[in-house]
């Protein structure tokens, strides 16, 4: 079975296998061209892969597969994206007609499951050769282009992994409990959808502008837009949906009913970083209502600041630590921004702009001292990382709560270390219980989990 500790090393594992899979040079058409080509090794570990791939994707295993609390189950979207994976394997190689490698039915998932899997979470762009546009206009180079396609044309970019939704610069997330574990999920209003699904195939629906987004990374090589001032086209590898993913939803369903649907919409694609592409939605959010409390988040800099500056300031120990949601993903020692962010404003409520220099230099005091008291877990965070949590990214939820209750303490380096004397960070299922480790994005519920017991223990230093 394929046994990994994560679902990002989940996802490398199945990557790297089906690219291997899908080698000519290495799988062969069928057992009797391999059979003289006496490649039986190669076979007998192909197809055993395949009967293990097949075995995770079978429900009624995933708890067999997963009994390790520390090993996170397959969401229904990643259940689908296997499922269609192996499918394309067993159809590409031709090797239906093989009872261990039977096509395995996909009708147990809903259309908006798919839907769901078709847009988040797994990244194929290393694999996608993109889409070309034509006719598009370079408003600023290497950061802004503008073009009108049809209906067909931005289903292809649905359709062909181009377009991907990013809970970081997206509205905010819906957490729902299913039975392979907590599947996060991009927050739609069906009602929305369909109105919009009726409104194009009755032609009534005004065409309007939708923005995306290529997240800028700091050194990422991975190209995502490529542009032609002779031709005027663009190339397109990878694209987060910024303003108008029920549109796009809309126009995937409206065409499912009527294939031969006319229509068209502006386009707008960015280049920008995090923070640049979360003040475009602050800024539709002016027309589209979203939560209060994710306007604050998407607009409040003072709590951005003071996290630039934990990460910029060379007398700080956290220094190049944090990262976007798709940095940590591919390093495990970082610190999601948008969490530590989110607990800042949770934990050090209401400050004002003369605050930010003070409660900046505390908190690069803070985390020095514990950075330093366990200097062993942060210089080795991998090995650290398989019996202890002091280097999990959620788990500066449960310090921040601590760091802002002694923020006015003067003599919080006392108080801190008989704090962190009475804490066990050893890996357990105490720490799996409050969502410490159990995935890279956090929410409310989560954070007040560890709040809660944050306060219970400076309940019992206080006694």
């Amino acid at each position: 079975m394929i046994l990994c500790k994560t679902r990002i090393e989940l996802n490398i594992e199945i990557q790297s296998r089906l690219k291997l899979l899908s080698d000519k040079e290495v799988f062969k058409n069928d057992r009797d061209q391999i059979s003289e080509n006496n490649s039986y090794e190669k076979v007998n570990m192909q197809m055993k892969f395949l009967i293990d791939l097949k075995n995770v994707i079978d429900s009624t295993k995933i708890t067999q597969l997963f009994q390790d609390k520390n090993i996170i189950p397959l969401s229904t979207s990643e259940l689908y994206w296997v499922t269609e994976e192996y499918n394309k394997i067993i159809s590409e190689n031709k090797l239906k007609d093989l009872e261990e490698a039977e096509l395995i039915d996909s009708e147990k998932f809903t259309t908006t499951e798919i839907e769901e899997a078709n847009s988040i979470f797994i990244d194929k762009s290393q694999y996608n050769t993109g889409v070309v546009l034509n006719n598009v206009i370079e408003v600023k180079p290497y950061e802004e282009y503008l073009t009108v396609i049809t209906y067909k044309q931005l289903q292809e970019l649905y359709n062909n992994d181009i377009i991907t939704y990013n809970f970081e610069t997206q509205r905010e997330a819906t957490y729902k409990q299913t039975k392979f574990g907590i599947l996060i999920r991009p927050t739609i209003y069906e009602e929305n959808v369909e109105s919009i699904k009726e409104a194009m195939l009755e032609g009534k629906f005004k065409a309007n502008l939708i923005s995306f987004n290529a997240l800028k990374i700091k050194n990422d090589t991975i190209e995502r837009y490529r542009y032609s001032e002779k031709t005027k086209q663009l190339q397109i590898f990878r694209s987060d949906v910024i303003d108008g993913y029920h549109r796009v939803l809309g126009v995937a369903r409206s065409l499912s009913e009527n294939p031969n649907l006319e229509g068209h919409m502006y386009l707008r694609f960015t280049n920008y970083d995090i923070k640049d592409a979360m003040s475009i939605v602050k800024q539709e959010s002016l027309g589209t209502k979203i939560s209060d409390e994710r306007i604050v988040e998407l607009s409040n800099n003072i709590y951005n600041e003071i996290v630039d500056r934990l990460n910029n300031d060379n007398k700080s120990e956290l220094k190049n630590k944090f990262g976007s949601l798709e940095e940590v993903k591919n390093n495990l020692s970082m610190i999601v921004e948008m969490d530590f962010i989110n607990s800042l404003q949770e934990t050090f409520k209401n400050l004002e702009p003369r605050d930010k220099s003070f409660v900046s230099k505390f908190l690069i005091d803070f985390y020095n001292y514990i950075v330093g008291k366990y200097n062993n877990d942060f210089k080795d965070f991998k090995n650290s990382k398989l019996t202890s949590v002091v280097c999990e990214s959620n788990i500066y939820a449960f310090l921040n709560y601590i760091a802002a209750e002694l923020y006015e303490d003067d003599y919080w380096e006392d108080t801190l270390e008989e704090i962190l004397n009475k804490l066990s960070f050893e890996r357990s299922s105490f720490w799996n219980d409050l969502g410490v480790n159990s995935r890279i994005i956090n929410n409310t519920k989560m954070r007040k989990k560890m709040y809660d017991y944050a306060k219970e223990i400076l309940n019992e230093v206080d006694k």
